[in-house]
């Protein structure tokens, strides 16, 4: 999996502080699917923005006094160039999913629009009978 590079990627990691692939444990997959929006647009800059915003993250933990971030290992996935169909984009979205999965890595996908919820459950609900789901939305509604 091509991965971006620390500094652009989550928390906005300096080089000596990042992890390889092969050995972090959280997985970021930006996927800023933007199809079926109804009023306004920009859900396709979601992953870029969060993934700016994180760089503002204070990085040390007063309750754990250290930095979580170090035991963890996290990687940024470079965002793929999405299929433009929403069918082939979510598929697209679970396969990525699945892979990092496999990868026995914990994937944390960071969107676009509601439709991509299904794409990044999907292996989930596969590979375990009893799921918890933790969706943060832009907005109450």
């Amino acid at each position: 999996m091509k991965c971006m590079i620390p500094k652009k990627g989550f928390l906005g990691l300096d080089p000596k502080d990042a992890v390889a692939y092969s050995d972090a444990k959280a997985v970021i997959i930006p996927f800023g699917l933007e199809s079926s929006v109804t009023y306004g647009g920009g859900t396709a800059k979601g992953p870029a923005a969060i993934i700016q915003a994180s760089r503002e993250v204070e990085l040390f933990d007063e309750h754990l006094w250290c930095e979580p971030f170090r035991q963890i290992g996290i990687v940024t996935l470079d965002e793929p160039k999405i299929e433009s169909e929403i069918p082939a984009a979510l598929q697209q979205l679970e396969n990525i999913v699945k892979q990092v999965l496999e990868d026995k890595k914990f994937p944390f996908v960071f969107g676009g629009e509601h439709s991509i919820t299904i794409g990044a459950i999907r292996p989930f609900l596969k590979k375990y009978d009893d799921i918890v789901l933790l969706h943060f939305d832009a907005h109450a509604d």
